[in-house]
């Protein structure tokens, strides 16, 4: 019953606008598929028929189920470059668009993606097709796109908080406990004579952890020709 209030309505205003019968326009507002139906391509294709008046399907439209946007099938051929027309059901024209994302309009959206959003379910030979609904003719693109911006600004502000709190977090963490030096020795001291010119350049290896093994004093070239004598 409130789904034929809604049918009722929506023919009301169709009839408002276009001047046609009231039972005309409740007729074409019917003849939509309910959202999630699933529809064998020959059922898909009558009711494109009887949506848009043609079987051209280049006259057809497709309404993004995660945006909002209709896009033409003629239009979204031109922009993408296929030749597979239905695949305008199945994406939305943001996905062929620069600087598109999820929260912009149109969107990036694919029906064939793993979050089941989507119109209808068709069965072409066997097989199951996620594809994007009809647009309703008195479908309010301007409301939807206002409706996506909205999200986009929520979204963003979500980003913006999570960020700022963890610098915040970041701020405040106590940095007192943080190691700067270790509590022992230095493992390599150098020795430079600069008094006695005869005298070569060491290290002094300190092995305090080495299960008392003594210090060792390296001169500078074994240290460099062999530093696994240092160990």
């Amino acid at each position: 019953m409130a789904r034929n209030r809604t049918a009722q309505r929506k023919a009301r205003q169709l009839q408002q606008r276009a001047g046609d019968g009231l039972n005309a326009a409740r007729d074409q507002v019917i003849a939509l598929p309910p959202l999630r139906a699933r529809l064998t391509h020959e059922e898909w294709l009558a009711a494109g028929r009887a949506r848009f008046g043609t079987d051209d399907i280049r006259q057809w439209s497709a309404l993004c189920p995660r945006c909002g946007h209709v896009t033409s099938v003629a239009r979204f051929a031109e922009v993408s470059g296929t030749t597979e027309l239905t695949q305008a059901f199945t994406e939305c024209l943001g996905r062929h668009l620069p600087g598109t994302g999820s929260h912009t309009f149109p969107c990036d959206w694919a029906a064939w993606g793993h979050i089941p959003l989507y119109g209808y379910t068709v069965v072409v030979d066997e097989r199951e097709l996620r594809v994007f609904a009809f647009p309703a003719p008195d479908e309010d693109v301007a409301k939807n796109k206002a409706r996506q911006e909205e999200r986009a600004v929520a979204w963003q502000a979500r980003v913006d908080a999570q960020a700022e709190a963890e610098e915040d977090q970041e701020g405040d963490e106590d940095q007192s406990d943080v190691v700067t030096h270790l509590p022992r020795s230095a493992c390599l001291v150098a020795l430079v004579p600069d008094e006695d010119p005869n005298l070569e350049p060491t290290f002094r290896v300190f092995s305090p952890d080495a299960d008392g093994r003594p210090d060792r004093t390296l001169p500078r070239r074994v240290r460099s020709e062999r530093p696994e004598a240092v160990a």
